[in-house]
């Protein structure tokens, strides 16, 4: 199997763990798919969920204003299999900017994230491209909703930006406890669907390479209808890197 469990701990917001990483650079490379175990605050995931649902539900929708580096203000919108999109979705996309106050703890555990991240791909803060004028990378945090009654992410591959490009993803939910059938797979170099669900708990993470095939599938889809005004449903944070 090309599944890797990794021991992590997260002290005083910075994630270290058990290898060594260049060795998980190693097994990026290799296409292995990493799950780090209790790496944030299980408190801080389940606020930022409620943060970001009560946020959709109070505000209107809004394309993002900017495609490159952070928005600049807090914006969401539901995707519904919209036809101009290159993948085939159901699910509320949720952005938020730097300067939101009310997102703080969504910011806290984004910085912890692009922090590792960045330690283990070696990439320095002056490689970032500045308020999208300098050439470099870009860091664009999401979170997504995949709702009950048949969310969903058809399967697919993503553009690598270079060798050391990766999908980083944090739960921001819970198999068997915010949903009951559904979730996120991803295919093994071998050609193999594995059901990452299982290994999951609040506070993990993943890594794998984002062109290795992967999907969400529909969430609870024996639900008649979709449920976009509950919480119920399937959350992920996604640590997007896009260069320019």
């Amino acid at each position: 199997m090309s599944i890797k469990i990794i021991k992590c701990q997260n002290i005083n917001d910075k994630i270290s763990v058990s290898k060594k990483l260049s060795k998980l650079n190693s097994q990026l490379l290799n296409y292995e798919i990493l799950i780090f175990k209790s790496a944030f605050d299980k408190k801080k995931l389940i606020k930022i969920r409620k943060d970001a649902f009560k946020f959709g539900i109070s505000t209107s929708q809004k394309k993002p204003d900017n495609t490159f580096g952070s928005v600049r203000k807090s914006v969401h919108r539901i995707d519904n299999n919209v036809k101009k999109m290159r993948v085939a979705c159901i699910n509320h996309m949720y952005q938020f900017a730097e300067n939101d106050i009310n997102f703080k703890t969504f910011h806290k555990v984004v910085k912890t994230m692009n922090d590792f991240r960045n330690r283990l791909l070696n990439i320095n803060e002056s490689e970032f491209s500045k308020n999208g004028i300098k050439k470099g990378y870009v860091s664009r945090p999401v979170i997504k909703h995949y709702p009950i009654g048949g969310g969903y992410m058809s399967a697919h591959t993503d553009k690598l930006i270079d060798k050391y490009s990766l999908q980083l993803i944090i739960p921001l939910s819970e198999k068997g406890e915010n949903y009951q059938d559904g979730g996120l797979s991803i295919k093994d170099k071998n050609g193999t669907w594995i059901d990452v669900e299982k290994y999951l708990k609040l506070g993990d993470f993943i890594l794998c390479r984002p062109d290795l095939e992967h999907r969400v599938r529909e969430i609870d889809k024996y639900d008649k209808s979709l449920k976009w005004k509950s919480e119920r449903g399937k959350w992920s944070l996604i640590g997007i890197l896009d260069k320019f």
